[in-house]
């Protein structure tokens, strides 16, 4: 995890330690690699902003430097699979939260959003992403 995401080709970088770290371990092709904001980037100031890359899997592995260890805990998502650049992307977002989510039964739970990459080759090319967008969730709850 880290801050300042935005600055830079960080996170472009951390995917690229992520898959390089995957391929070693010889985890990679059967393994989800994903993206996790833990801050909501639309009100967290650019230079407080964190992002973590991460992979999941079942298959033994030994953690390098750097690379830490995280179970999430089971929970609800909606979710929406996208195929475009960073502006496809965003407009998703923004669908979700400012569009779908307010029209639903449902409500956004306390717990990170984050991003699959569906085609885990291609994650570094960033001129077009396929991607399943991910938010979690609890039933809305009604004001007493």
């Amino acid at each position: 995890m880290f801050g300042n995401a935005f600055e830079g080709d960080r996170v472009r970088k951390a995917f690229a330690r992520m898959i390089e770290f995957a391929k070693a371990q010889n985890i990679f092709a059967k393994g989800t690699l994903f993206g996790m904001s833990i801050d909501d980037p639309t009100v967290t100031p650019k230079q407080l902003y964190r992002y973590e890359v991460c992979f999941a899997t079942d298959a033994p592995f030994v953690c390098s430097p750097g690379i830490a260890t995280l179970k999430l805990p089971a929970r609800s998502y909606a979710s929406t699979r996208i195929n475009g650049d960073l502006r496809v992307v965003g407009a998703a977002w923004d669908y979700l939260f400012r569009d779908w989510l307010i029209n639903s039964k449902i409500e956004p739970a306390h717990a990170p959003a984050f991003e699959i990459f569906l085609n885990k080759e291609r994650a570094l090319d960033w001129s077009n992403f396929e991607l399943e967008l991910c938010v979690p969730v609890s039933p809305l709850q009604r004001a007493v």
